[in-house]
């Protein structure tokens, strides 16, 4: 397994917000968190990241439960999370230091070109729409090739238009390159739509209530019959753990 959680607990003070999460992530799994706003989805991918401990329990990320930040596992953040002084450009090679100049700039074009950005390498973030800005993220968490992408809701942002065309290239990118993916959400849309297995968690102190593949052939469909079984399924368990409709 390319990351494992054995009997995580998490507690801020008096507030116990994980308990004894236990999860195992396949190397080229795209696996989807999903639970209501404040469950701790973010803190355990935090976790994943060296950005944060289990209180007990242990996190153990490509066999190392000493967990550091490192460029192996690239980050997506919800607020986009760009340095508004530099370029499109500037911004996705931002990762790539120990690089040459040449090679900075040919890495980080081909990735602008990947996100679908080409043209717009020169320009600054606050002239790109709410959508590009999460594809110049996107770009720059893969632009120094990690093993592991982790998404804290890197869509959350965006309207309803703009967030489906975005889990279209997502999806697109991600097949072309074969990465592992952990993603948190609170949609059950989006969840079934991405994942190829969802994990859901109560409300606090989380704890995970239910695990489901999604084993759906092909381009997904929101009005699929097997789609809206596996959306009535994870609503049932949200439901009955957390009180959320959708």
């Amino acid at each position: 397994m390319i990351i494992q959680c054995k009997q995580v607990n998490k507690f801020f003070g008096d507030l116990h917000v994980l308990k004894g999460i236990d999860l195992e992530i396949k190397k080229g799994e795209f696996f989807v968190l999903l639970g209501p706003s404040g469950c701790g989805k973010s803190t355990l991918l935090y976790m994943m990241a060296g950005f944060d401990k289990p209180t007990s329990g242990s996190v153990e990320v490509l066999g190392q439960s000493d967990i550091k930040p490192s460029k192996k596992v690239g980050f997506v953040f919800q607020d986009f999370a760009l340095f508004p002084w530099k370029t499109v450009l500037g911004n996705v090679t931002a990762g790539l230091l120990d690089k040459s100049k040449t090679e900075r700039r040919d890495i980080a074009m081909h990735f602008i070109e990947k996100v679908g950005l080409t043209g717009f390498e020169h320009s600054f973030p606050h002239t790109l729409s709410g959508g590009m800005k999460q594809r110049v993220s996107i770009a720059r968490a893969l632009a120094y090739e990690p093993e592991i992408l982790l998404m804290d809701e890197p869509f959350g942002a965006l309207d309803a238009q703009t967030r489906k065309k975005m889990q279209q290239e997502l999806i697109r990118i991600l097949r072309e390159m074969n990465k592992t993916i952990v993603f948190v959400t609170h949609s059950v849309l989006e969840a079934v739509y991405l994942a190829d297995r969802v994990a859901v968690l109560s409300n606090r102190p989380s704890s995970i209530v239910y695990q489901v593949k999604i084993e759906i052939d092909g381009e997904r469909h929101y009005t699929d019959e097997k789609y809206l079984h596996y959306r009535e399924n994870i609503l049932h368990y949200l439901n009955q753990f957390t009180g959320v409709k959708e």
